[in-house]
């Protein structure tokens, strides 16, 4: 991992205001195709994370895992082709009834990996912090159809067009950040509640990243992607199967 550095630009004296701004917790979408793995003296286990923070996860563990207290660990982090693992220590514990809920405090061993950390965090809190805007503040501007507006952090917005219509069917969702869109719109045949099939891989299929800064065309492709496994509830379910079908 690491490629989104030049982009998302967490610079190592700016590490303590993200943090204070990252300590609260944050859910991933249930789809978001991370895979954790938490090693222990005992083993490894297959684990999945119920919420991150900018120093910690809280991971659901099976109750076989040898678990205590003060334990030290490591987690292994993957996200698609990229991997990052992490000392950890564990914080607290507590008892579901699906498994053990264990927290774990992320160890650092250099600004490089916390860094890169903040880059695979960045998406969920990107997703998650979305939220409309008020409809009159919205420009009204493209003849036959209604457009909503939802912002998020890092300068992120999604832009929703609906057909100025009986129903107002869902017509284009756009993704926008810095100097970059994404945009997945419906077929022009396709009929009023049209939705996408489901998916047959873990990516959604959008239409190509416009670019008018230049030289970072893959990193925020990934970025987009990662996105949108992680909406807010703020965003609705059309919108969410639209750019990602078959998610939450």
């Amino acid at each position: 991992m690491g490629h989104l550095r030049h982009f998302l630009g967490f610079a190592k004296d700016h590490i303590s205001l993200l943090n204070h701004r990252l300590n609260q917790r944050y859910k991933p979408g249930s789809d978001f195709p991370l895979k954790t793995t938490l090693y222990l003296s005992g083993g490894a286990w297959t684990v999945v994370v119920q919420n991150m923070s900018g120093t910690g996860l809280g991971v659901l563990v099976d109750p076989p895992a040898p678990l205590a207290v003060g334990q030290s660990a490591r987690v292994g982090l993957e996200l698609d082709r990229h991997h990052l693992d992490i000392r950890a220590r564990i914080a607290h514990l507590q008892p579901r009834d699906d498994g053990v809920l264990a927290g774990m405090e992320l160890k650092f061993d250099d600004f490089r990996t916390q860094k890169t950390y903040l880059e695979l965090l960045h998406p969920v809190v990107i997703g998650q912090s979305l939220h409309p805007v008020n409809v009159h503040l919205v420009a009204q501007d493209e003849p036959g159809f209604i457009k909503q507006l939802y912002q998020g952090q890092s300068d992120f917005s999604l832009l929703v067009r609906r057909e100025d219509a009986a129903g107002e069917p869902l017509h284009s969702v756009e993704f926008r950040m810095s100097d970059y869109s994404w945009r997945v719109s419906r077929p022009p045949d396709a009929p009023p509640g049209w939705t996408p099939p489901p998916a047959t891989s873990d990516e959604p299929k959008p239409e190509p990243i416009y670019d008018s800064a230049g030289g970072l065309h893959f990193e925020v492709h990934d970025l987009f992607r990662w996105i949108a496994f992680n909406l807010s509830g703020a965003v609705p379910d059309d919108v969410r199967a639209m750019v990602h079908p078959g998610g939450d």
